[in-house]
């Protein structure tokens, strides 16, 4: 009676083991294959206007793998002359992003930050510019959403 009790503890603490190991192997794998990039406008936008001159502030908070950057686009404009200014503290507004998702590596290069959104339920990628997905440079009206 008392060898059945110990080989039924053996066995549930062997199944639990095994669950937790199996749980922390899945939160991992799935932790590797995606990376989240959430770009959408999150900030006060102001604008001056004077009589021929405009000043146009906008800031935007952007989450890069659950890290904030601040991202601030500035444009000044005189008459028919317009400069912009884009800053990103701790990362530049144009940078190279590598998503991994459902086995494949998908390279994004040059994107711009306010137009990037990855769907975080879906994975979907969209408003991008250009990628290259297996070496082939594709952009993104041939890719409809990769899956």
């Amino acid at each position: 009676m008392k060898r059945k009790i110990i080989i039924a503890l053996s066995i549930t603490v062997l199944v639990i083991v095994c669950c937790y190991t199996y749980k922390s192997y899945k939160k991992q794998r799935n932790k590797d294959e995606k990376i989240i990039c959430d770009c959408r406008k999150n900030g006060i936008n102001t604008q001056i206007s004077l009589i021929s001159r405009s000043f146009l502030s906008a800031k935007t908070k952007l989450f890069f793998n659950n890290k904030k950057i601040d991202y601030k686009q500035q444009q000044i404009s005189h008459k028919d002359l317009v400069i912009t200014f884009d800053l990103a503290l701790n990362k530049s507004s144009k940078d190279t992003l590598f998503v991994k998702d459902n086995s494949k590596t998908i390279k994004i290069y040059n994107f711009d930050v306010d137009t990037l959104i990855i769907n975080k339920k879906q994975g979907i990628i969209c408003d991008l510019k250009a990628v290259t997905v297996d070496g082939k440079k594709q952009y993104i009206s041939n890719l409809i959403s990769l899956d």
